[in-house]
């Protein structure tokens, strides 16, 4: 699954086009024996995200993207590999303090971006809505919240990876 409005181009509206996945991938720039090179046959997104998001216009702090998310089936099965694993998904509602792992390519600095060579991961812990006061755009319950407080990494609004 990923993010609907950052991740893909051209908007949906377009779609069928052409949609290719880099798996088992870790650097960008660096040949890699674990990588699989897939092709997405479909796109799901959420059907109660807001299409008009994906319009490119200035973000205001009232549009609400806690269904940003979109599944996308492969056209062909990926390789089970020592890369390129199944994730398993909780049974239960995670619970406040528990820790939980990010991971993306996302900007490592918040000003000017740095983008990693490198896929960057980071274990976090689940807050509460603490985090939406630090961020301009609207938090709701049914986003996600993990980060450290002190740090300044985590998975708050505006953030598509673990760097920030």
């Amino acid at each position: 699954m990923l993010p609907c409005p950052f991740s893909l181009s051209p908007p949906l509206s377009s779609f069928p086009w052409s949609v290719q996945l880099w798996l088992g991938r870790y650097n960008l720039f660096e040949q890699e024996d674990t990588k699989q090179f897939v092709h997405v046959s479909k796109s799901f997104p959420h059907t109660q995200f807001n299409l008009s998001l994906l319009k490119s216009h200035t973000t205001y702090p009232e549009e609400d993207y806690s269904y940003d998310l979109m599944l996308l089936p492969l056209a062909e099965p990926a390789q089970i590999s020592d890369a390129v694993k199944v994730l398993e998904l909780p049974t239960q509602e995670p619970q406040l303090g528990s820790t939980s792992c990010a991971s993306g390519r996302d900007s490592i600095e918040p000003h000017p971006f740095v983008f990693p060579d490198e896929l960057q991961c980071v274990d976090l812990g689940l807050l509460s809505n603490v985090c939406a006061e630090a961020h301009t755009q609207k938090v709701t319950d049914l986003r996600l919240r993990a980060g450290h407080l002190t740090s300044g990494k985590d998975t708050c609004v505006d953030d598509w990876g673990p760097g920030r």
